[in-house]
């Protein structure tokens, strides 16, 4: 009860609403003492990334002022010139391609690199591959975990060779941040990864970098897994009314076009929030990003379910369900367990999870 408002990452928010520390912002946005809706326009956001900040009977509990979404791939232009290689479009030739840039003498470089530390949120690459790959993680109508399942494995299977035969030794380990550096410094020809990495680039990579939306899976689909840096309302404030001008201030559209723009030498960005709206401003033009970086992450939201969210976002327990996924996905990278071990494994652990939860 200290603070009025806070950070709120996309994962844990189900759990934030179920144990009731946060409010219902929509209360506020009615408000015409306290909002303009004409000048805030909520209409900026992709409805999809609401949707998975909406829970209950439709509380909107946090605005979001930085979304990414996980599964787009960067790729080194001047390695692939030199090796031949077409960009690729599907897991199997993100694999070729991988092998070609590892094995290669022509380029010192290892072939890919993404996230695979055994913490919750470095599933969010994978989960746009087990996702693409046609698998689910739990059966809501048994609260019983699946992520076991032929293309839950065969995703992992796809994931684990990627990064643990055809990445650099310390596969394992790399979260969010290693992951860009380990690209962003050219170490490895490609990323599979979130354009939201931008600022951890060294110039000379970002400008030898391509950026390509999700790759589709073994069915053509293309299902990403997303995340979104939000500010929320506490509970217990004892001012909300003030916090949500503050929160309305800090995500309001000049807001987040400060956020998404480069404003200053090495300034990194981070926003591309209200992508209904950001990247067509001019001032984007003059300091935003390429157009594959647009591009990938236009096209990685329209890849963003409406509808049951990529990992279990309307799950209280997502955070621990998604601990365990990153147990199994780190030991198979490291080659700790087979794919089917690891996820054979995790199963129980979840369904046990869930099932506490309804006692």
């Amino acid at each position: 009860g200290r603070f009025d408002g806070f950070y709120l990452g996309l994962w844990p928010a189900a759990n934030y609403h179920a144990n009731g520390w946060v409010k219902d912002l929509h209360q506020y946005i009615d408000d015409a003492s306290l909002t303009d809706r004409r000048w805030y326009q909520l209409q900026d956001y992709p409805e999809n990334v609401l949707d998975q900040l909406t829970y209950g009977q439709r509380e909107l509990i946090a605005i979001p002022f930085g979304i990414e979404t996980y599964g787009c791939l960067a790729y080194d232009e001047p390695t692939f010139q030199r090796l031949g290689l077409s960009e690729p479009t599907d897991f199997e030739s993100l694999m070729h391609a991988a092998k070609t840039i590892h094995e290669s003498d022509h380029v010192d470089r290892y072939g890919i690199c993404s996230r695979g530390s055994a913490d919750p949120v470095s599933t969010a690459n994978w989960a746009t591959m087990f996702k693409s790959n046609g698998a689910d993680w739990i059966d809501h109508r048994t609260g019983k975990a699946t992520l076991n399942s032929e293309a839950g494995v065969e995703s992992l299977r796809t994931y684990a060779e990627l990064m643990g035969t055809y990445g650099p030794p310390d596969s394992g380990e790399l979260n969010w941040l290693r992951a860009n550096e380990t690209y962003g410094n050219g170490q490895t020809g490609m990323v599979y990864h979130t354009p939201a990495t931008a600022g951890v680039f060294s110039d000379e990579q970002y400008n030898r970098t391509k950026w390509l939306p999700p790759l589709s899976g073994p069915d053509g689909d293309r299902v990403a897994s997303t995340w979104a840096w939000s500010l929320g309302i506490s509970q217990f404030s004892s001012a909300p009314e003030a916090a949500w001008l503050f929160v309305q201030w800090a995500t309001c559209r000049q807001m987040n076009l400060l956020l998404s723009t480069q404003q200053w030498q090495g300034h990194g960005s981070y926003g591309h929030a209200r992508s209904n709206w950001v990247f067509d401003q001019p001032e984007y033009r003059r300091r935003g990003h390429a157009d594959s970086w647009i591009d990938a992450h236009r096209q990685g939201i329209e890849c963003v379910p409406s509808g049951r969210p990529p990992v279990p976002l309307d799950s209280p327990q997502n955070m621990a369900i998604m601990s365990e996924a990153a147990e199994a996905m780190n030991a198979a990278i490291t080659g700790r367990k087979s794919p089917q071990n690891a996820l054979d494994d995790a199963a129980p652990n979840i369904t046990d999870c869930l099932q506490r939860s309804h006692r």
